[in-house]
Parts: C-alpha cells; sequence; structure tokens
C-alpha cells in the first residue's frame, strides 16, 4: 500500500507541474492577453472570456494547493523515513546524501 501511495503522489507531483503551467496560459489567453514565448511575444489568440477566465483561475488556484502539500506531504513523509523508521528512502531519493552510520540513540548532556 505505501509504494502505491507513493506512485500515486509522484504521479500527482509530475501531473501538477505540467498542469499548473498550461492553467496559467490558459488564464493568458482566456484574458485576451499576448503572452511571451521563448524570447517572442505571441499575439491575442482568443476573445476575453471573463467566465471561462474564472473556471481556469479556479483550477489554478486549486492546482497550486494540492501542488503545495504534495510537496510538503513528500518532504514530511521522507523526513519520517530517515528520522523515525530510519530505513533507506531518503537516500534513495537524494543519493547525494552521504550514507554514514547514524547512532541509534540521542547522546543527552548532563
Amino acid at each position: 500500500m505505501q509504494r502505491s501511495l507513493v506512485r500515486l503522489s509522484e504521479c500527482g507531483l509530475y501531473a501538477l507541474l505540467l498542469a499548473q503551467p498550461l492553467s496559467g496560459l490558459g488564464m493568458s489567453l482566456l484574458l485576451g492577453h499576448p503572452f511571451p514565448l521563448f524570447m517572442m511575444q505571441v499575439p491575442q489568440l482568443l476573445e476575453e472570456n471573463t467566465e471561462l477566465w474564472t473556471a481556469a483561475y479556479r483550477v489554478h488556484d486549486a492546482g497550486a494547493l494540492a501542488l503545495g502539500a504534495l510537496a510538503a506531504g513528500h518532504a514530511v513523509a521522507a523526513l519520517v523515513h530517515y528520522f523515525y523508521i530510519r530505513d533507506d528512502a531518503l537516500q534513495c531519493m537524494a543519493p547525494v546524501i552521504t550514507t554514514a552510520p547514524r547512532p541509534q540513540t540521542i547522546p543527552v548532556r548532563r
């Protein structure tokens, strides 16, 4: 179950990383604005449509919240695996982190 949850969250992250710029572009197009693309200015392609713009804004806003929640949840899960479960999940995600042995208990100074 954990593997499927991880796979689902990764797919969600990638889908949202693709959807956010597209919904932002849609918002610009629906307001009738030109937009920059690779150092060129693309002229106005659509007439202004505030009703569709409102829908695109809601999609963009919900996507931003979902992307932030997924990214934060992903980071928290990695830290839980590292500090609490003490497995190598964090090293698998970030192989540049050294795999030096960690102490099993936290020393207490008196």
